[in-house]
């Protein structure tokens, strides 16, 4: 009598979590069905495996330790490999929209991430820096915008959050918080304009910026004077 297969769900194979038991094929004909494991790599794919091949140590990850083609799958590839494609393609390849920018910055991507070191491959060391991508509105983003693709000065972040930090904002010591203009105005509900004034141009500190009474003064707008604060 066949034994209690034990259960795999949460076990470790090199990048294989397995997440839970599924059923069972059969491989050629008059086989026994052969039980099935669905789990996710480091890098993000999700794939069935059946358990010899775990046990085994055959299968350690969904396939990118032998390359990048989960990456380029049309019926869907690993979200983690694609940011990681992109950021490689736009760094290292002359013909990718971006790269010229980068390049005039001297913005460069770091050695380990784009070649791998101790044996591991760039995509490896750049997976066990950053980790999985937490979701499907979150890239890869560098917290000093002036400074390079590395471990480090990287993160992942919403489309929102790279829009404050891109080279043009300018952050201000709100209580303790480094904040933008914009983030400032989300918290007071004062007007961008009057702080934009205050701050950028008339010099005052936050304090004095969000906490002052609205001064009035003159304006000319069109043909109209309308009063405003400083």
């Amino acid at each position: 009598m066949r034994g209690v297969m034990k259960d795999l769900t949460g076990a470790k194979f090199g990048m294989l979590t397995v997440l839970k038991r599924e059923g069972y094929i059969i491989r050629g004909k008059g086989r026994i069905p052969t039980l099935t494991w669905l789990c996710r790599c480091d890098c993000g794919m999700e794939r069935h495996f059946i358990t010899a091949t775990l046990t085994s140590g055959n299968s350690e990850s969904c396939g990118c330790r032998r390359g990048f083609k989960h990456g380029f799958n049309p019926k869907g590839g690993s979200p983690t490999m694609s940011c990681y494609r992109s950021m490689l393609n736009r760094m290292t390849h002359p013909v990718s929209f971006g790269y010229d920018h980068y390049k005039k910055r001297g913005i460069t991507l770091c050695d380990r991430w784009r070649y791998g070191e101790n044996g591991k491959s760039g995509f490896e060391c750049f997976l066990a820096d950053m980790g999985p991508r937490p979701s499907p509105e979150m890239t890869v983003d560098r917290i000093d915008n002036d400074g390079n693709y590395e471990p480090g000065n990287c993160q992942w972040a919403t489309r929102k959050q790279q829009a404050a930090n891109r080279s043009t904002s300018k952050y201000f010591n709100y209580y303790g918080e480094k904040l933008t203009v914009n983030e400032i105005v989300e918290r007071t509900g004062l007007s961008k304009e009057m702080l934009r004034h205050r701050l950028l141009r008339a010099g005052w500190t936050v304090e004095e910026a969000v906490t002052a009474e609205r001064r009035p003064g003159k304006r000319r707008s069109g043909m109209a004077v309308v009063y405003w604060g400083a």
